[in-house]
């Protein structure tokens, strides 16, 4: 049952503790060796690291 998030309605704390699916962690994230997902970034967080890698260019 893959569900795919809206990226207007992410909220990375929903998807801590759940089992990953593909499409539960739009902008990363990290998943243990049982495929429970233990972080998860945030939008602003993506769109911050992503501002910081377009000003090295």
């Amino acid at each position: 049952m893959c569900q795919t998030l809206n990226k207007e309605e992410y909220d990375h704390t929903a998807v801590i503790g759940k089992f990953y699916e593909r499409g539960l962690l739009p902008f990363g994230g990290g998943v243990d060796s049982h495929g429970v997902i233990v972080s998860a970034i945030s939008t602003e967080e993506h769109e911050e690291r992503m501002k910081r890698l377009r000003s090295i260019r």
